[in-house]
C-alpha cells in the first residue's frame, strides 16, 4: 500500500499551499466555498424563475394520447430534484477525480481545475443573460415578515409571562 502524500514533493506543494494562505487562514479553501454557495443560491432562484405555469392544466400525451394533469408545483420539484442531483453528481465525480489528478500528477492540477470550473460558471451566465426570463427585485421581505409577525402577535403577547 502506497501512501497517498509518500513522496517530499507532494508535502512540499501542500505546504506551499498553505503558506500562501497563511496571511488570511484557510482562505484557498473557503474562497472555493464562497464560489460554489454564491452559484448555488443564485441559480436556483434563476431557475425557479423559468418555468412560468401557475395554474394546474391538462396536457394530453401524444403518442398515447393519454391526457394528464400537470402539476406547476410538482414539476417544479422535480426541476429541483434534477438540479441538486447534478450537483451532488458533480461532486462526486470530481472527488474521485481530483484524489487521482493529486496522486498521479499533483496538487496543482487539482487545484486548477476546479477553479477553471468556477471561473466557467459566472463566463456562462453572462453570456446567456439575454436568453433567461428574470423578475425584477422587488424589495426586502424583512419588512413585509415583521409586519407579519406584529400581526399575527397582536392580543396574544405580553411582557408579563403569566399572562399567556
Amino acid at each position: 500500500m502506497v501512501p497517498l502524500l509518500a513522496s517530499r514533493s507532494a508535502w512540499s506543494s501542500l505546504a506551499s499551499v498553505w503558506e500562501v494562505s497563511s496571511a488570511h487562514p484557510l482562505r484557498v479553501p473557503c474562497s472555493w466555498a464562497e464560489t460554489d454557495s454564491a452559484d448555488r443560491s443564485n441559480i436556483a432562484p434563476l431557475i425557479a424563475e423559468q418555468y412560468k405555469e401557475t395554474k394546474l392544466f391538462i396536457k394530453t400525451i401524444p403518442k398515447t394520447g393519454e391526457r394528464v394533469i400537470v402539476d406547476p408545483s410538482q414539476t417544479l420539484t422535480r426541476i429541483f430534484l434534477y438540479f441538486y442531483f447534478m450537483i451532488n453528481v458533480g461532486a462526486l465525480i470530481g472527488s474521485i477525480a481530483m484524489v487521482y489528478a493529486e496522486k498521479y500528477v499533483g496538487f496543482w492540477l487539482s487545484f486548477l481545475l476546479p477553479t477553471i470550473m468556477f471561473c466557467f460558471c459566472p463566463i456562462v451566465l453572462f453570456l446567456c443573460r439575454n436568453k433567461y426570463d428574470v423578475t425584477p427585485p422587488t424589495g426586502s421581505v424583512l419588512v413585509k415578515a415583521l409586519k407579519l409577525w406584529r400581526l399575527a402577535l397582536r392580543g396574544r403577547w405580553s411582557w408579563n409571562p403569566v399572562k399567556l
